[in-house]
């Protein structure tokens, strides 16, 4: 870890966050101070919202932000996926109060229209799912109808409902983000992650064969529909 610096986010007409920036490894300085000029920008242009201070933490490569979240996964409780190989950026509230997390890594493959998309992004998370209300899920009784007659594994319909529940705030984000103009950064952004990437053909090769995880990997696809639906519609 490369030390911490606090950044007050100042804006004539409206109060803005203060982001908290730590950086693990060796980050580029120049990279996290464009990081946080994309963010101010967001902010501004998001306002009016309650979001007063936000945690930055940008990783060095993708190996440690994967090691870093599965410790914090472990210590916080959480049980849905990891930080997943496709994506340069994530957000949450566990600890209670928004935080942004970026692989430097990831990031520089993309093109800077995408950067910027994805962090964007992740600032529109800050605003509408800043909370960590919005990271407890209960199964629905609906789900547990499913799982009983098709005898799905509970981390199975655990991570259903959790790919669920991302494709419902990610509709959400885009909604707000083209709302507020940003749509070219938003469709370069979802055009890159949503890729297939070569786990996701293995993976797919292997749940043909079974029924409930074939049933898994269709279950995904409405977060790629209501993504992209949100920013064309």
């Amino acid at each position: 870890m490369n030390g911490m610096k606090t950044l007050p986010l100042k804006d004539e007409s409206h109060p803005q966050p203060k982001i908290v920036a730590s950086l693990f490894g060796r980050v580029h300085s120049g990279d996290v101070d464009e990081i946080i000029k994309i963010m101010k920008e967001c902010y501004r242009r998001l306002w009016p919202h309650e979001v007063d201070l936000d945690d930055l933490y940008v990783f060095e490569s993708f190996s440690s932000v994967e090691a870093f979240m599965a410790d914090e996964s472990k210590r916080v409780g959480v049980v849905s996926s990891p930080f997943n190989e496709q994506f340069f950026s994530t957000h949450d509230a566990w600890l209670g109060i928004p935080r942004i997390i970026i692989c430097q890594e990831r990031m520089e493959k993309l093109p800077k229209l995408a950067q910027k998309g994805g962090i964007r992004h992740e600032v529109g998370h800050s605003v509408l799912h800043g909370s960590p209300l919005y990271y407890y899920l209960t199964i629905p009784p609906a789900l547990l109808d499913i799982a009983q007659r098709f005898k799905l594994h509970k981390q199975l319909v655990t991570d259903m409902l959790y790919l669920i529940s991302i494709a419902v705030k990610d509709y959400e984000v885009s909604c707000l983000l083209r709302k507020h103009g940003y749509i070219r950064d938003q469709i370069s952004f979802a055009k890159h992650v949503l890729v297939p990437v070569e786990g996701d053909k293995t993976t797919w090769e292997i749940s043909r064969a079974r029924g409930a995880a074939e049933s898994f990997m269709f279950n995904s696809l409405p977060e790629v529909y209501r993504l992209c639906n949100a920013l064309l519609s």
